[in-house]
């Protein structure tokens, strides 16, 4: 890749510049754990200098192959969160990909799943199928003009009832109909404000993802605390979980549930320290009865593991699309203007389907009025 330099970074965005490659040291502080990978968004890690602040937006724009960690990092996250990081109308195609997918699932869920019929209401599902559909027209027109602003009016007000419904039935569903409320809320969720947004209200729309994002959150730790890790999380330290599950993405997954940033070493040392050999101690789980511990294995292995993955990969990418949406209202752009900026960049300004943006290089006439 070209190396980067301050002359040759095209501007992008008030503040924000595009790169032609990551360079070393933001890929070794994210390895060592200065910097934190999260959805598309590379930001300082918590307990270090200017903790929270963004340095590198990863923006995808197309097909993702590529050889570089840090963007295999996040095209994995958004690969188990089965959904795309982009404001965009192509983001929005994988939304309405999305859903199709979750309402085939949904009908397969419906006989064994209480109250999944309440999900599965034809009427509302055509209304917000259709919806969606009208929205991502509109988006890939790239201008909104007073007819399309009448039908994106029409179009929010399918959306805010049904997100508010899954809303409403996310903290008191069982487990598979909590993680199918999940899903639809985010979805919803997602397609509120990229509407609202195109409709000018950008500020608006950034709010409302960051208390729906805030929602999220709060209830994917619930489930994952209560149906997936339970009260025994330290049985991801068994050789059974060896192969398929590393010790540092369990540690990713007691950060998520606990919301908070530890090292690696602190969060296992935790899970250690609720094993003990000796039979009745304290916390002790060691020896399960045989039968109970195979079933424990395949339980995990078919069903936790995958619906942890897919929570802890979802919690970051929704955390970047908020991220983005900031990132908009700074700059008071709809997401159709952001998408014809990126369009017409240089395609070799594409790097492996990503558009890389970092901090622009403050001249030395905005230092003397920081200064001033």
């Amino acid at each position: 890749m070209a190396l980067v330099t301050s002359q040759n970074l095209p501007d992008f965005l008030h503040g924000w510049t595009v790169a032609r490659s990551i360079p070393q040291d933001v890929i070794a502080g994210v390895k060592s754990g200065v910097f934190d990978l999260s959805g598309g968004v590379i930001r300082v890690a918590q307990g270090h200098d200017g903790a929270g602040r963004i340095i590198r937006h990863l923006i995808p724009v197309g097909e993702v192959g590529t050889p570089d960690v840090v963007l295999q990092h996040a095209a994995r996250a958004m690969h188990f969160s089965g959904l795309n990081l982009a404001v965009s109308a192509v983001g929005f195609g994988i939304i309405h990909a999305k859903l199709t997918k979750l309402d085939d699932n949904l009908k397969a869920l419906k006989d064994s799943v209480d109250g999944i019929a309440r999900l599965l209401e034809l009427d509302e599902r055509a209304k917000l199928k259709s919806a969606l559909k009208y929205l991502s027209m509109v988006m890939q027109e790239g201008s909104v003009d007073a007819r399309e602003q009448q039908l994106l009016h029409g179009i929010l007000n399918v959306f805010g009832p049904i997100k508010e419904k899954y809303q409403e039935l996310l903290p008191e569903s069982p487990t598979e109909t909590a993680m199918a409320c999940q899903e639809y809320f985010a979805l919803t969720s997602l397609a509120t404000a990229k509407c609202s947004a195109e409709l000018g209200m950008v500020g608006a729309a950034r709010r409302n993802l960051e208390d729906d994002f805030t929602f999220w959150a709060r209830q994917a730790r619930r489930i994952v605390e209560r149906d997936f890790l339970g009260q025994h999380p330290e049985r991801f330290m068994a050789g059974e979980f060896a192969s398929d599950v590393p010790l540092s993405e369990v540690a990713s997954w007691l950060n998520f549930v606990n919301d908070e940033k530890r090292s690696e070493e602190e969060r296992i040392n935790e899970l250690r320290n609720k094993i003990h050999l000796s039979v009745g101690g304290d916390g002790s789980w060691i020896p399960w009865p045989p039968k109970e511990a195979k079933r424990t294995v395949e339980v995990d292995t078919e069903k936790n593991v995958p619906a942890l993955r897919k929570l802890v990969a979802c919690h970051g990418v929704l955390q970047g699309y908020v991220d983005q949406y900031s990132l908009l209202d700074e700059n008071q752009m709809t997401p159709s203007e952001f998408q014809r900026k990126v369009e017409a960049l240089d395609q070799k300004l594409v790097v492996d389907g990503y558009v890389i943006l970092q901090p622009a290089p403050v001249s030395r006439q905005d230092s003397s009025r920081l200064d001033d």
